[in-house]
């Protein structure tokens, strides 16, 4: 078992390179996602820095889905977490609100659609990574080392 996470964690470091040297020339935006891998890592930068970083096993569908005007909370996760940073609204452990309900908060929605619109504008990266266990583990990696955290965090429901 070792041996396989040596290998794994033998990967963190040129995934990294191959995510930050941005190989095709430029990032892309929503309209630019034609030819991208189906699996692996997405990164979000507004003003040419990182700011979220995501993964999934249909790529195109989630990056897109962060800033479809008709996504909830559940699927515009970011654009939901930027809106609360901006409302002050909470949910979860630390309210006795669920995203569901402040979703549907009058005081709360047109700031949730602004940071769709927002997201949806955003340049975004990726890195092809077919193996569940280096994508789980590269997504760790790369949120500490882009420095992502103010909008990543890994808290249990």
């Amino acid at each position: 078992m070792a041996g396989k996470f040596d290998s794994i964690i033998s990967q963190m470091a040129p995934l990294l390179d191959e995510l930050k040297n941005d190989n095709d020339g430029k990032l892309r935006n929503r309209n630019q996602l034609q030819n991208i891998p189906k699996k692996g890592i997405y990164v979000f930068y507004e003003k040419g820095k990182p700011i979220y970083v995501g993964r999934s096993n249909r790529m195109k569908d989630r990056i897109l889905e962060h800033g479809r005007k008709s996504s909830g909370h559940g699927s515009a996760t970011f654009a939901f977490n930027l809106a609360q940073e901006k409302t002050g609204f909470k949910s979860g452990h630390e309210s006795d609100k669920g995203r569901e309900q402040i979703q549907k908060d009058p005081e709360f929605t047109p700031t949730f659609d602004t940071q769709k619109e927002r997201v949806s504008q955003m340049k975004v990266q990726v890195v092809g990574i077919e193996d569940q266990f280096v994508q789980t583990i590269f997504e760790v990696y790369a949120v500490l080392a882009l420095c992502t955290t103010h909008y990543n965090y890994f808290n249990n429901h």
